[in-house]
C-alpha cells in the first residue's frame, strides 16, 4: 500500500499473515493493510504530538526540534487538537480492524495501546 508518511519521516510496518484461511488471502491482506495505514499513520500524528509535548529528557532527542527547523507535521497542518483526535480515531480504527481477528490479534492491539499510550 502507498504509504502516508511525509517525505523524510519513517513509520513501523506492522503487519498480520495470514492467521485466518477461512477469509481467504485477499481478504487478510485487506483487512492487515487497514489496520496497518491506521496504524501507522496514527504512530506518527502520536511521534509529532510527543514531539511538541515531551521533554527532551523523556523522548531521549530534543522535544521541539521539528518546530525549531519549521517542518512539516501533522500538529503544524491541523492544529494540536484536531491531530491528537485524529491520532485517537486512528488508533481506534486499527483496533476495529483487529478485532476481526480475535485473540490472535491481541499481540498487536496491545502494541497499539502501547504507543497510543506512550511518552517517548
Amino acid at each position: 500500500p502507498p504509504s502516508l508518511a511525509p517525505p523524510g519521516k519513517t513509520m513501523p510496518k506492522i503487519r498480520i499473515i495470514d492467521p485466518l484461511t477461512l477469509l481467504g488471502r485477499e481478504v487478510l491482506e485487506l483487512l492487515a493493510d487497514d489496520a496497518s495505514l491506521a496504524g501507522d499513520l496514527a504512530y506518527q500524528i502520536q511521534d509529532d504530538v510527543l514531539d511538541l509535548e515531551g521533554s527532551s529528557e523523556d523522548l531521549g532527542k530534543t522535544a521541539g526540534k521539528d518546530l525549531i527547523a519549521h517542518k512539516s507535521t501533522y500538529p503544524s497542518l491541523m492544529g494540536l487538537p484536531s491531530a491528537k483526535q485524529r491520532a485517537a480515531e486512528l488508533f481506534g480504527e486499527a483496533r476495529n480492524s483487529l478485532a476481526l481477528f480475535g485473540s490472535l490479534a491481541e499481540p498487536l492491539t496491545w502494541l497499539a495501546d502501547h504507543i497510543q499510550g506512550r511518552k517517548h
